[in-house]
């Protein structure tokens, strides 16, 4: 009998030295926050949401973001090429503004086909979210409340903070 007792006594306290999903996506938060603050000390936790389990979406991912910007940016060239080349008068002028032109044009192309193709090639991975609200000190040293959605991978170590 002693020793049911002792066995269930073992059990529970290597049950409670555990933490559950939730404790720990909230600890890897915070110390994650606290990383980027201006001022570490300062922070204070004020609320968190219901940890839930989703789906990664490509909107998320450091590369179609990077695609996406550089297509953005390659965009606006093409624009700034397109009007160059239309206020132009002399003949010579127009043809290399022109030229100038197609090849923007053609690597915007290419960057559209780029994300098109990272978008019906991307897999979607296990994740997890939480909701958090803090206090802090900005570099000013006010005390600030701010929230954030934080995603978590499947081992719930932050992946990103919206």
């Amino acid at each position: 009998m002693k020793e049911i007792i002792l066995g269930l006594s073992l059990a529970m306290v290597f049950a409670s030295c555990t933490k559950n999903p939730e404790n720990q996506a909230k600890e890897n938060v915070e110390e994650y926050i606290t990383t980027k603050m201006d001022d570490p000390k300062s922070y204070e936790s004020v609320k968190f949401g219901k940890l839930e389990k989703g789906k990664s979406s490509y909107q998320d991912e450091e590369k179609y973001k990077k695609l996406v910007l550089e297509y953005n940016e390659i965009d606006k060239r093409v624009s700034d090429a397109y009007d160059l080349a239309m206020s132009m008068t002399h003949e010579e002028t127009i043809k290399s503004a022109t030229k100038s032109y197609n090849s923007l044009a053609s690597m915007r192309s290419s960057y559209l086909t780029q994300i098109d193709r990272y978008m019906k090639t991307y897999k979607p991975v296990d994740i997890f979210k939480i909701k958090h609200s803090f206090r802090g000190k900005n570099k000013m040293g006010a005390l600030i409340l701010d929230s954030c959605n934080v995603i978590l991978d499947k081992n719930l170590k932050v992946k990103l903070v919206q």
